[in-house]
């Protein structure tokens, strides 16, 4: 679309939107999958050197935040919060060192890109929705169901569809954008702090699939040893050895 406006219009309300929404798969794994995206095949000659060398400092990206990990304490109890925040912040701060994006920045960088190449609104939404799914996020909120029936609502007011340098018809959307911010209680500047709960909440997400395998590897150990009925406390061990 070819208005600015728009694009951090919906940008911004899809950063916000994502922010109370839940990736379902661990953070981990949605940044190995992140970064591994995009090395396109059959490109030109002179495409595919470019898209190769982006592909091959992602790549060392990924093995250099793989290696700071591994001096990361990991808890096993994604209850306790004090630990889960620490761990969350070490994390964020190997992430920022290496120069990679955090989960919603790429959201946020792959939505303005959609929106620059989408015809009208109705695309553009369609498209995120396409982009949130594959990078795991779930809508537990029904934000894309209110996203779309703010379009239809806007549409219908206007006949016609709803595009990006259409002046008084981003203006509606943006009341409606309004509406669902106050429904969904996003408040203006609290982008941040929402960001930092997501951190958090994946990073929740992580030590519960790192607990998760790691008793399952006891498990085997114990039936292997005849230990079952030996009890083992996860946070006394270092979950490193486990997985």
């Amino acid at each position: 679309m070819a208005a600015r406006s728009s694009t951090r219009l919906l940008a911004h309300a899809g950063r916000a939107l994502t922010a109370r929404l839940s990736p379902a798969a661990p953070a981990s794994a949605l940044l190995a999958e992140n970064l591994s995206r995009g090395f396109a095949t059959g490109a030109p000659a002179a495409e595919e050197d470019v898209v190769k060398a982006a592909f091959i400092k992602q790549q060392a990206s990924f093995r250099s935040y793989l290696e700071g990990l591994k001096k990361v304490p990991i808890p096993l109890d994604a209850l306790d919060d004090k630990a889960t925040k620490t761990y969350a912040a070490a994390v964020k701060n190997i992430r920022e060192s290496l120069g990679i994006p955090s989960f919603s920045e790429k959201l946020t960088n792959l939505l303005e890109s959609a929106e620059e190449d989408s015809r009208d609104v109705r695309s553009f939404l369609e498209e995120s929705r396409i982009i949130r799914r594959q990078l795991g996020v779930e809508d537990k909120l029904g934000a894309e169901k209110l996203m779309f029936a703010a379009l239809d609502s806007v549409e219908k007011k206007l006949g016609k569809a709803l595009v990006g340098d259409d002046v008084k018809g981003m203006a509606l959307l943006q009341e409606e954008v309004n509406a669902i911010n106050k429904k969904l209680g996003l408040k203006d500047g609290e982008l941040e702090a929402l960001e930092q709960q997501l951190e958090t909440s994946m990073a929740k997400t992580d030590i519960a699939a790192f607990a998760s395998e790691a008793t399952e590897k006891i498990g085997t150990y114990k039936k292997r040893d005849g230990l079952e009925g030996v009890e083992v406390d996860l946070k006394a061990l270092d979950p490193k050895a486990y997985m």
